[in-house]
């Protein structure tokens, strides 16, 4: 080969290189979501192998449900939420397969939640992003997208870039963010605290039906037991013990009983496999639970209920299964240990918000995190109760009604788009505080 033709060869692998660096650099800083899901996710992989004793699988119920920073202090175990809102059933299979090759946890919870949806839900293409955007590439990865996405839009998923090249007219919010994810990778600090999402309120006086003793059953829909049955068919297939299912309170109105039939179905299906189920739905009064005080709306729980569902699943339940934790380093005791007290600096301020507000609390991310880390919480209140003016005066009906302090909504994808997998303030600018 002459020294010209190894000269232009050199200078084509050097400019391929820089291109393949210039494409990662440029994902890393426009591919975010801009909500708490996408931290949820990305820390999730960020945190030391075998460090998770309690992994906790689901959709809002969870990461509303269970605070891993009150279980630490305690209890002493560590315990993640890998939830992101409205997680179908499907997500499940492969958040086991990233929970058993990074953290190899003593036990996993898997919510029956998305057994309830119908088949546009299962499939649809915001909640699937939620999880499969912020999951680094991997080969476990690549099966997800292979299993789930046709094959004509895959190229879409496979170069995230392409889905979120819009974000770059919120330049400075993607430097924040990408800042904020490369401190957490290098410090590994406030990983479980920068997750929270929920909302600061209680909820309203409901017509609640009494379903302690009910036990009808309805057929899940096509998608969800196809993906509920593919799901323990893997873990039976695998031999995965270390694995129970829970379906989270709620208070029941009459609307909301074709949800509770679905769960009923799931419940039996589960069993039928042998795996333990606990129906909170039914525990509601050994918990303690009250539907105004201890909840923001009719299937979520506020840091009271939260409170109270945590104390009573690490009491009564996680103690038949996890026996003994791990040896935790010092370090990672330090970490635990920051993000408690940081965790203290925020239930004072939502239980101050809650008294002072009632049930038009604020609706909170990972935002009020660093806002109370920054010491600019009151900051932050400003900019919600502006942005609640703006959206109560202008008489729209948003579908970002949590991001506006609204405590009566679903409280599971507000923050999202659910057709591009982007946030729908992004057309605005208006979540840039």
């Amino acid at each position: 080969m002459s020294k010209l033709k190894r000269h232009h060869k050199i200078e084509i692998t050097a400019i391929c290189l820089l291109l393949a660096l210039s494409v990662a650099f440029v994902s890393f800083l426009s591919v975010h979501q801009f909500s708490s899901h996408e931290l949820r996710v990305k820390y999730f992989f960020m945190e030391d192998e075998n460090a998770i004793d309690v992994v906790n699988i689901g959709a809002s119920e969870i990461y509303t449900g269970f605070s891993p920073e009150y279980i630490w202090h305690n209890y002493g175990i560590t315990s993640y939420n890998l939830a992101t809102a409205g997680a179908p059933m499907r997500l499940a299979k492969s958040e086991v397969k990233a929970a058993m090759e990074t953290q190899n946890p003593k036990l996993m919870v898997i919510s029956l939640n998305g057994a309830m949806y119908d088949d546009e839900r299962s499939t649809h293409e915001g909640y699937t992003r939620m999880w499969l955007d912020n999951m680094p590439y991997s080969q476990l990865r690549e099966e997800a997208i292979e299993e789930w996405i046709p094959e004509k839009d895959r190229i879409n998923f496979r170069w995230k870039i392409l889905n979120y090249h819009d974000n770059v007219a919120r330049l400075t919010e993607c430097l924040q963010l990408s800042w904020k994810e490369f401190k957490a990778k290098k410090d590994q600090r406030f990983l479980t605290i920068s997750g929270v999402q929920g909302n600061a309120s209680t909820d309203k006086k409901r017509d609640i039906v009494d379903i302690s003793n009910y036990n009808k059953e309805r057929k899940l829909d096509k998608e969800a037991d196809k993906d509920l049955t593919d799901l323990l068919e893997y873990l039976k297939g695998e031999d995965i013990k270390n694995v129970i299912f829970v379906n989270m309170p709620r208070f029941y109105d009459k609307e909301m009983l074709g949800s509770k039939e679905k769960i009923n179905t799931a419940i039996k299906k589960v069993k039928s496999y042998g795996y333990d189920v606990y129906d909170f739905d039914k525990l509601v009064g050994s918990i303690g639970l009250d539907q105004q005080h201890d909840f923001y709306n009719a299937a979520h729980p506020n840091i009271y209920g939260q409170q109270k569902i945590s104390k009573y699943f690490y009491e009564n339940i996680v103690p038949k299964y996890v026996k003994n934790h791990r040896e935790y380093s010092d370090e990672l005791v330090e970490r635990w240990n920051e993000n408690y007290d940081v965790y203290t600096q925020f239930y004072a301020w939502a239980d101050k918000v809650i008294k002072e507000k009632g049930n038009s609390g604020y609706y909170y991310t990972y935002k009020a995190i660093d806002h109370i880390m920054d010491g600019t919480i009151d900051k932050y209140e400003k900019w919600l109760d502006m942005k609640s003016k703006i959206v109560k005066k202008s008489g729209e009906d948003t579908e970002d009604r949590e991001s506006t302090g609204s405590s009566h909504d679903s409280g599971s994808h507000s923050d999202f788009d659910l057709k591009s997998g982007a946030n729908p303030d992004a057309k605005s600018g208006s979540s840039s505080h």
